[in-house]
């Protein structure tokens, strides 16, 4: 099923990958907390995990040790991360559908 805030982004994005690619980015800026940002705080961990884990591509050995946690932790963290973004992807969907 495609989606209607990928299909919105096409146009002012060129094609459907860059689209697809804008409309994650803002999913992910989406929860990004007030404020300074900090590796160590917990409102900024999901955040940070999705843009060093996603956005800049680190492994996730270094994205634990950045951010002081161990890998299992941040594998935990890491799938709430993904969830967080899905859940913000629909909102923006139904947003987009009932505009």
């Amino acid at each position: 099923q495609e989606l209607k805030i990928v299909q919105a982004a096409i146009e002012p994005n060129g094609t459907p990958v860059q689209a697809l690619r804008t409309v994650l980015q803002n999913a992910i800026e989406k929860q990004r907390p007030e404020g300074e940002r900090s590796m160590t705080s917990p409102e900024w961990t999901i955040y940070n995990i999705l843009e060093m884990r996603f956005v800049e591509g680190k492994k996730v050995r270094d994205v634990a040790k950045r951010m002081s946690m161990s890998e299992p932790d941040l594998y935990r963290k890491q799938r709430l991360a993904i969830e967080a973004v899905a859940d913000a992807l629909l909102e923006m969907e139904e947003a987009t559908s009932s505009a």
